[in-house]
């Protein structure tokens, strides 16, 4: 039986998908280092019976063909033999995608995506993450990190990312970006908090900076790419869903226009069910 798990920055889900369902579903708080992630997988797994697969999404760079996590940067972990040092603690076959690979996957079996021949879904929580079906497959690239749409350049030499890098899209609409320019405004409270707020001087500046970059960061991504449709969510996206429509009119109307004849630009279906139910078709595409 596959276990599909959703490692996020703040959050680990588990589950099993039986039917395009979910059953038996928990969420842990995710640790701060990789040895007391181990340990929370062996808990997790002590909760279910007849395990013999592991399919794991993380928020972060993977190697898929040597199952090295290069780089989550939201998590601070970096270059770890990922599924060796899990087959070998947790005596369990382990899968290992990158997160919004897994959502994208998931939107494409079970939701947004199902029977589009190109398309894109780009999540917003933490960071930025992306995923693309070219020609029905889900594709990963050269080096299986195709689709880090959070990384496409916005700003020369502009704001830090947690990559390292500078003038990322996630630098300036990621979650964590925009938790750092309220304080920068003076704000001590949440995101989540600030909705409620929506008429303040304060929540008018952030939703600005919000539609702003991922018009931006949506236009390079149509113009580049030319998807029939792409699929929005993340936590930070579905908070500030508000705002949906406005972000969707300005990526079609900074785009060329060839390019969004077709277009069709969407919310999740799926929500927060999309990276364990992705995760899980791909173990079954692939075991």
């Amino acid at each position: 039986m596959i276990l599909s798990l959703d490692v996020g920055a703040t959050h680990i889900k588990s589950g099993i998908v039986e039917n395009g369902s979910i059953k038996n579903r928990l969420d842990f708080g995710t640790p701060k280092d990789f040895e007391g992630f181990l340990g929370l997988l062996e808990k997790i797994i002590s909760h279910y019976k007849d395990i013999d697969t592991l399919s794991i999404a993380i928020a972060g760079q993977v190697d898929m063909k040597k199952g090295i996590l290069k780089h989550a940067p939201n998590l601070g972990w970096k270059n770890i033999n990922f599924v060796e040092l899990v087959q070998n603690r947790l005596k369990k076959r382990t899968i290992l995608i990158n997160d919004v690979r897994a959502i994208t996957y998931g939107e494409y079996i079970y939701g947004g995506l199902k029977d589009v021949e190109n398309g894109a879904c780009v999540f917003v929580g933490t960071g930025i993450g992306g995923g693309l079906i070219i020609d029905k497959e889900l594709r990963f690239g050269c080096d299986s990190n195709l689709g880090e749409i959070g990384h496409i350049k916005l700003k020369p030499n502009g704001l830090k990312c947690t990559c390292g890098k500078r003038g990322c899209f996630e630098a300036y609409a990621g979650g964590l970006s925009l938790e750092r320019y309220l304080k920068k405004l003076g704000y001590n409270k949440s995101l989540k908090d600030l909705v409620s707020e929506k008429d303040s001087e304060v929540a008018k500046k952030v939703f600005d900076r919000f539609v702003l970059y991922m018009s931006y960061g949506l236009a390079s991504l149509i113009n580049m790419l030319n998807p029939c449709k792409i699929v929005l969510g993340g936590g930070v996206m579905m908070g500030f869903n508000f705002l949906f429509e406005e972000i969707k009119n300005k990526a079609i109307s900074l785009s060329i226009d060839p390019s969004v004849e077709h277009i069709d630009i969407t919310l999740s279906e799926l929500g927060n069910d999309a990276g364990i139910l992705g995760a899980h078709a791909f173990a079954m595409k692939h075991i």
